[in-house]
């Protein structure tokens, strides 16, 4: 993908991500326009970000022990939500791909067997976790 139309669509899920935060947490969650997980709700079962949402906005409340009780990848939406935009903002303004470069960087990472294997581990704890704690 062209390094432009990558940062325009990083950009634009971190502003939309931001937007909806700001509205949660401006109308008590989003209750009464989303009630939550499309698989929670068709399924019945949460999905492994369950909660993602709540566990962000009790981080900026300042409810850090609530956050990883709600869902622990809050922490990995909010650091990216503050450093990607960020990033993109550095790189275009120097002219550099680093964000690119390294986003590139941690695919070729991620591929290899002893990364993934444990990266999808806890994914499936973690989506042990959300089921265990929803029922």
């Amino acid at each position: 993908m062209h390094r432009g139309k990558f940062y325009i669509l990083l950009m634009a899920l971190c502003l939309c991500s931001i937007v909806w935060i700001i509205f949660c947490i401006n109308t008590q969650d989003g209750q009464g326009l989303w009630q939550g997980c499309l698989s929670k709700q068709i399924l019945h079962i949460p999905c492994p970000s369950c909660g993602t949402t709540r566990s962000v906005i009790s981080i900026i409340k300042g409810d850090f022990l609530n956050a990883v009780l709600i869902n622990p990848l809050g922490y990995i939406a909010i650091i990216s939500l503050v450093i990607i935009p960020i990033w993109i903002i550095f790189d275009c303004s120097t002219g550099k791909s680093t964000l690119v470069n390294t986003y590139y960087a941690c695919l070729r990472f991620i591929k290899k067997a002893y990364i993934y294997i444990p990266l999808i581990i806890l994914t499936i704890c973690n989506w042990i976790w959300n089921i265990v704690k929803y029922t």
